[in-house]
């Protein structure tokens, strides 16, 4: 037996539109309260509405949806459809003078012209103009046309999960979210069609998320090739169906740890400091001070951080700050672990007592009090993304050099060790 759904509302009060132009000398325009000029509202002019959903007796069969008007008092009435737009698809339908009491009409689905309306959410409006007091008033309701199962795409987190590693549990997220709240089951196929994994949802929801590591029920690992993810499942409506298949793929290979350590150029991961513009993540002032090429340091790309003393520019505090990135592309299909940075340099001037502050993550380190050539070294912070152009976040290596205060050093070279998990080859 279908089932329907029977909604009921009271009238919500009237709300008061006054369009005052007093400039131009124009009457003001009120709808729906009484005022200067306009109809007086009786306490018999009431509308009140409530509606009722019919389920389709089979798929894509005929939609009724029922809107029961209540009059305190005899009106004209008609009423107009809007779609999730704003536009109007039906009407305007005049239903012309009711008496007081209660009256239906009913909704077929079907907009001006005679085409169907697509399954969604609309808008029904009743608007009444009371035949004694000539005071007009409107209510809404918001119906449902269904006509067939709307079943959503299956998501994954990732397209090829790990099972067989070690260094972690590896598993990806599938996730369901379809139109109407639904029961579902979660199938899970290898190539030959044979289900490996099941889940059940009994009652009715409108996310679903389930948490698969590539095993099946028994906790064993599939052999490796390529699965297949269904939901099928039945709305509230008791209309059923079931999604296309989603793809993920079991690996043979396991996931094993990797350390790389790099040397970098500082001119080959040094950013441009791009001044005053907040608006692109910049600080509020420019820096005091200049970034050059070392005449100190013989190796490619060797930089001199140069801050400026008593700079004329707004913020004369401001330190010589720049930050270096590195972009990542290596097989890392789980993402990168930590990163540990190093600089070797020393005072632009050999002998002299300027310093800087090498910082990576939450960490920071000076080049301490030595005056001679030599290396400052963090510990290990998480490996964080990188922006490209403000529009693209992408994995990378992020650190930053400061000096202030008229000091002046310079950079060698930097050394970074990150670690990542990669399928064993």
């Amino acid at each position: 037996m279908r089932r329907s759904v029977f909604i009921t509302g009271t009238s919500i009060a009237s709300i008061v539109v006054a369009l005052v132009a007093s400039l131009l000398g124009v009457t003001p325009v009120q709808a729906d309260t009484p005022g200067m000029g306009s109809p007086t509202r009786s306490p018999q002019d009431t509308l009140s509405l409530t509606y009722r959903h019919y389920a389709v007796q089979q798929p894509g069969g005929r939609v009724r949806e029922r809107i029961g008007i209540q009059l305190g008092a005899a009106a004209d009435v008609h009423i107009g459809i809007r779609d999730s737009s704003g536009r109007y698809i039906r009407g305007r339908v005049n239903l012309d003078a009711l008496s007081a009491g209660w009256h239906s009409w009913t909704w077929s689905g079907y907009k001006n012209g005679g085409a169907a309306a697509p399954d969604g959410l609309y808008n029904v409006t009743v608007h009444a103009t009371f035949k004694e007091s000539g005071f007009t008033t409107q209510e809404g309701r918001v119906v449902f046309v269904h006509r067939h199962y709307h079943p959503g795409s299956v998501t994954s987190t990732y397209s090829t999960i790990y099972p067989r590693a070690t260094t972690l549990h590896d598993s990806t997220t599938l996730g369901l979210r379809p139109p109407e709240m639904v029961k579902a089951t979660l199938r899970i196929r290898n190539a030959a069609g044979k289900v490996v994994f099941t889940r059940a949802y009994k009652v009715f929801h409108t996310y679903l998320r389930v948490k698969w590591d590539g095993r099946d029920h028994t906790g064993r690992a599939l052999p490796a090739g390529t699965y297949y993810v269904t939901v099928s499942g039945v709305d509230k409506d008791e209309l059923a169906g079931h999604t296309r298949a989603r793809a993920v793929k079991v690996s043979g290979q396991r996931l094993v740890q990797r350390t790389k350590t790099i040397t970098v150029a500082p001119a080959d991961a040094v950013q441009p400091f791009c001044g005053y513009d907040s608006g692109n993540g910049c600080w509020d002032y420019p820096q005091c001070g200049t970034v050059a090429p070392s005449d100190r340091f013989t190796q490619d790309g060797a930089l001199s951080y140069r801050s400026g003393r008593d700079c004329t520019q707004p913020a004369p505090w401001v330190p010589l700050y720049r930050s270096h990135e590195v972009r990542l592309t290596d097989n890392a299909p789980r993402g990168y672990g930590t990163m540990a940075v190093s600089m070797f340099g020393g005072p632009t001037t050999a002998g002299a007592a300027d310093q800087g502050v090498l910082s990576a993550g939450s960490l920071s380190a000076s080049t301490g009090p030595d005056t001679s050539d030599h290396t400052t070294s963090l510990p290990p912070v998480p490996v964080r993304g990188i922006w490209v152009g403000y529009s693209e976040y992408v994995p990378g290596l992020s650190w930053a050099f400061m000096t202030r205060d008229g000091a002046s050093y310079d950079a060698a070279s930097y050394t970074v060790t990150y670690t990542f998990l990669t399928p064993q080859s």
